[in-house]
């Protein structure tokens, strides 16, 4: 007997209610899906931790396109036209109180198991995986050799009994349930990922090639509608592959897809609980942690938002899962959470009665610089001070402030905590005061620029150097390259024309200050430039042999 949104609902928790449910609640229901995903007959929707009405929208129109029963938004988010478009698109809309504990997406999901395990009569077998097992054992005695299957993140699923000691690399795999570091740079290094990647099928691997003590593997990839969602190995134990190994490797792939795609819509819900969690904590919406997390109510967490140094570079999606896969996050990292095109990595540096977990910092590190070794591309962190969870919002506003710091070519930098990069945000935030507030921009450079593009002047350049040194007449003359005579000339007339007075000190502040401002909204650099300083290394040295 089927599940019905009935009894999902007479189970799920009080703190989600029905808002319309235009085919009652006799719609089936068939799994939890996120909002990224292609929902299916049946799926209940979590809608986006972080969306506009426009997005949400869209959500309830693809979910009714595939046949979905449900969608779940926050209840704050819940608009007289998410009602209409609910009908239209026949499908429930639940509300979700976000201020609730805990993540709605996994206790529906526990529910859904539940109910669908009375409607069997039975209980479940964890998605399949004692079912892999018993496939794992079968097919590697008809390749020859042991087998295992990973999943897309390296986490070994299942393996075949047996054939790991004269193998290293296959029995850590086994015992950490993670592919090895080595091995994982086994894999990048020899493309075997790439062509898995792209398509390809079974590949065979010498191991001494790549890694000392290895032996020969046969790997194929697990795929479900185009998608690669793990690996399949097979290990030669001291002799050669059955002739139709490759095929066979490849017809365990075809098995194992089903199993391993209910593990990714399992692990894709959880994920998405954790980072609707974050996203609230972060709005100041929660008082108290998940208690899967097992942390204590005095918890000292540290806040740090990892992204792309460019757009378009890396999905952030795709971004969170390297960074989730890393050994050296696994047992760290409290969640790993993306909110727009943020990485949130969430890390308990302290628990109860204040013990300390070291190396926090270092296992971000370590991770962040493995990810962008692999990926090929910079990636920008930045770090909020440790807090306790009532503080995350502050700590969520100083990450952003950083990264925003972090993003401007004046950085210099792509890691940094607040104190690293305070000058630049100093800069930055009164640039947008000035920007906000036009009446606190200066008249006479407004009109210093307007006669710079009517004539062909250079009174901008000149009041920067100036300014940069200190009134230094033979530096700021050297930074733009003019005789010190000739630039006296001109600081002369800049201020007859302008009537800058530049021996008000409260004059020159708030001049150079709008001036560093508008170089730092172009992104350029301070005069004098890098470039400046070798003219006058230059002009210094024909002044001397003159």
């Amino acid at each position: 007997m089927p599940v019905r949104l009935g009894d999902v609902l007479a189970h799920a928790p009080t703190h989600l209610t029905v808002v319309v449910a235009p085919a009652g609640l006799e719609a089936p229901v068939r799994d939890v899906v996120v909002a990224h995903a292609e929902p299916g007959p049946g799926d209940v929707v979590m809608g986006a931790a972080r969306a506009d009405e426009v997005a949400d929208l869209a959500v309830l129109r693809a979910a009714g396109r595939g046949g979905a029963s449900a969608v779940v938004l926050p209840r704050e988010r819940v608009h007289a036209s998410l009602l209409l478009a609910a009908w239209q698109a026949g499908v429930a809309l639940l509300a979700e109180d976000r201020s609730a504990d805990g993540s709605v997406s996994e206790l529906l999901s526990t529910v859904l198991d539940d109910c669908s395990q009375n409607a069997r009569g039975g209980l479940g077998d964890d998605d399949g995986a004692q079912d892999l097992f018993e496939m794992c054992n079968l097919f590697a005695r008809s390749v020859g050799a042991p087998v295992a299957v990973e999943d897309a993140e390296l986490h070994v699923v299942a393996y075949s009994s047996g054939g790991s000691a004269g193998d290293e690399y296959r029995r850590e795999a086994i015992l950490q349930r993670r592919t090895t570091r080595a091995s994982q740079d086994w894999l990048t290094s020899s493309g075997a990922l790439a062509h898995l990647r792209g398509g390809g099928g079974a590949l065979v691997l010498e191991g001494e090639d790549f890694l000392p003590g290895a032996r020969r593997r046969m790997l194929a990839g697990v795929r479900l509608h185009g998608e690669l969602l793990g690996v399949v190995w097979a290990c030669a134990d001291g002799h050669d592959f059955a002739p139709d190994a490759g095929e066979l490797v490849d017809q365990l792939a075809r098995r194992a897809a089903p199993v391993l795609a209910r593990r990714q819509r399992s692990a894709a819900v959880r994920q998405e609980g954790e980072t609707r969690w974050v996203a609230s904590a972060l709005d100041g919406g929660q008082t108290t942690t998940p208690p899967r997390w097992g942390l204590p109510p005095d918890a000292v967490l540290a806040l740090a938002g990892v992204e792309p140094a460019g757009s378009g570079q890396v999905n952030s999606l795709r971004l969170a899962g390297m960074l989730r896969a890393q050994p050296t996050l696994a047992d760290g990292a409290v969640t790993v959470s993306t909110i727009g095109s943020t990485v949130y990595v969430l890390t308990a540096v302290a628990g109860g009665g204040g013990r300390t977990r070291v190396g926090a910092r270092e296992d971000l590190t370590g991770a962040v610089a493995r990810v962008r070794d692999l990926l090929g591309v910079r990636l920008l962190v930045a770090r909020a001070a440790p807090c306790p969870l009532a503080a995350l919002p502050s700590a969520g506003r100083e990450v952003r402030t950083v990264l925003r710091a972090l993003r401007h070519p004046r950085a210099g930098t792509t890691t940094a905590c607040l104190s690293d990069v305070a000058e630049l945000v100093s800069l930055l935030e009164l640039a947008d005061v000035l920007d906000a507030r036009p009446h606190l921009q200066s008249a006479a450079l407004a009109q210093m620029r307007a006669h710079d593009v009517q004539h062909g002047t250079s009174y901008v350049e000149t009041a920067s150097a100036l300014l940069d040194a200190f009134g230094d007449v033979p530096v700021a003359a050297a930074a733009v390259t003019v005789h010190p005579n000739s630039y006296r000339y001109r600081v002369r007339r800049l201020t007859e024309l302008f009537g800058i007075n530049l021996s008000d000190p409260d004059v020159r502040l708030l001049l150079h200050l709008q001036l560093r401002t508008d170089r730092l909204r172009q992104g350029a650099e301070p005069v004098p430039s890098t470039r400046a300083r070798k003219r006058r290394r230059a002009s210094s040295k024909a002044s001397a042999r003159s």
